[in-house]
């Protein structure tokens, strides 16, 4: 297994690759066999009119070199496949290798022709295989097999050791999503500095699996979701906006997966459900991301959620289906659900910025304790309540509330609707901003907490906030969606701009 870190999964990523010596150079302009059992170089135009299939050997491509699939017209295009056949006396067989080694001024083109129906790069299952693909650009790949459903662009399946998916500095445009299925324990991947734009589908990457080699996601940009369900994964410095932007994590990812130093929008202006994170697997960590957008900003929280900036949206449209005649009523408008919610049991919220518009920041759902310390709530003026316990469940929730600064809420911004048993809540040293009414509803024998404080303004703090909704400086934070994409700002930079306005460290 591979034990580097991030850091050096990148370096590692940019090593020169060794390529054996016995290679048989294609022409200038080629149309390759259906099989290939020897070692091969690519250059020039490599034009792909039928299945492709890689059979333990290795294609190296090189710079300046197009590949373009041409021969699909039905509902599926040609396929590039990598495979395995047996050496001779021999239970196990050599990796197929696929190396698209471009440079920043030569890149290597993979696409399907304008009027094809789109090719793909696919491994086949139980295969070992290497995919290494360094400055390349990846146009129009994985048909489209239902109104809802697009082939992935490239798929593959990690089973041994040696199996690597390195992907580094590449593009990927009008393209379906990177798949990759981890079968063997040591198998891993490098996604790193790749853009996916105009992504067809909600998603531009997906890891899954059972394999426990290290996955390294880590500065990206895309317009789609990046879904994991595979241990031993860390996701940083990703820059994700646009409709479908969302980084999940499911279930079946269990334990080992960090999600951290990440900026989502999720920009979708509909409520219908969308969100910027989803973590399943109660053992993920959420840290130091930047959060904002959808009918839900968090919609499932692990128990380790710390230092993120999690932002509501204001003017989402809520469609209200049709009247008793059939027709259709008009659209109201709504705004972010709640800004966390679904929250593990067990959890510990710490540091984080909840900010913006949001019927409740912080929705509580379950009956297990979890707590909350030193997060910072600014509601804008627009957000209605801070936090709402709705639990039914028989038992009481345990829920320890402590060292919390809430500001600028429309109604009382503590609120228990729990029915039976309700909440056991431990509340001290927090700090509520601009209430001249109660700050604490429903919670038998808790008015306030024994040593909490009230201050008129935020500009009474220490440090003083100067943030809030319309403020210039809140403004400048939120607008950053183009900066980030384009390179021009980092997702740690746009972090720290926003917990120095707030005055955390």
């Amino acid at each position: 297994m591979r034990t580097y870190s991030i850091q050096h999964a990148v370096v590692l990523s940019l090593a020169p690759i060794v390529v054996v010596s016995l290679c048989q150079k294609a022409d200038a302009q080629m149309r390759p066999p259906r099989f290939i059992h020897a070692d091969a170089v690519w250059s020039g135009t490599v034009v792909i009119e039928h299945d492709v299939e890689i059979l333990s050997a290795e294609v190296r491509v090189e710079p300046g070199t197009t590949i373009r699939f041409s021969g699909g017209r039905g509902a599926k295009g040609p396929v590039l496949r990598l495979s395995s056949s047996l050496f001779a006396g021999s239970e196990r067989s050599r990796p197929s290798r696929l190396v698209l080694n471009g440079t920043p001024d030569r890149p290597i083109v993979v696409e399907s022709a304008e009027a094809a129906t789109p090719g793909a790069i696919v491994a086949a299952p139980g295969t070992t295989t290497v995919v290494n693909a360094r400055h390349v650009i990846f146009r129009r790949l994985g048909p489209q097999m239902g109104e809802h459903t697009v082939e992935p662009a490239l798929s593959v399946h990690p089973i041994a050791p040696e199996d690597d998916l390195w992907l580094t500095d590449c593009r990927f445009e009008d393209c379906g999503s990177v798949r990759a299925e981890f079968v063997g324990a040591d198998a891993g991947c490098e996604i790193v500095r790749c853009t996916f734009a105009r992504t067809r589908g909600p998603v531009a990457i997906r890891l899954m699996g059972l394999g426990t080699g290290i996955k390294v996601v880590q500065g990206n940009v895309a317009d789609a979701a990046i879904e994991v369900a595979c241990p031993q994964t860390v996701i940083g410095g990703n820059v994700l906006v646009g409709e479908m932007a969302s980084i999940v994590v499911r279930k079946q990812a269990g334990a080992a997966v960090t999600v951290a130093g990440n900026y989502v929008h999720c920009t979708t202006d509909k409520d219908i459900g969308r969100y910027a994170a989803k973590c399943e697997a109660p053992d993920a960590r959420l840290m130091d991301n930047v959060l904002a957008g959808g009918t839900y900003v968090i919609e499932t929280t692990p128990r380790t959620a710390q230092r993120n900036v999690v932002i509501g949206a204001g003017h989402l449209e809520a469609e209200l289906g049709v009247d008793k005649d059939g027709k259709r009523l008009p659209a109201i408008s709504a705004m972010t659900h709640a800004l966390m919610t679904n929250i593990s049991p067990g959890a510990v919220i710490s540091d984080n910025l909840l900010l913006g518009p949001a019927y409740v920041s912080v929705s509580v759902e379950q009956t297990a304790g979890f707590s909350m310390k030193d997060n910072y709530f600014d509601g804008w003026g627009v957000a209605r309540q801070a936090v709402r316990f709705e639990t039914t469940a028989t038992g009481a929730a345990e829920v320890v509330f402590t060292g919390n600064t809430v500001v600028d809420f429309s109604q009382v911004p503590i609120v228990n609707e729990a029915r039976g048993p309700g909440v056991n809540l431990q509340a001290r040293g927090n700090t509520f901003v601009g209430f001249a009414g109660p700050v604490w509803k429903g919670f038998a024998g808790l008015r306030d907490g024994a040593d909490d404080r009230r201050v008129a303004s935020a500009a009474e703090l220490n440090p003083p906030v100067a943030a809030g909704r319309g403020s210039p400086t809140t403004q400048a934070a939120a607008d950053v969606d183009e900066l980030l994409v384009t390179g021009r700002k980092t997702p740690a930079q746009v972090h720290r701009m926003w917990f120095e306005m707030y005055g955390k460290k």
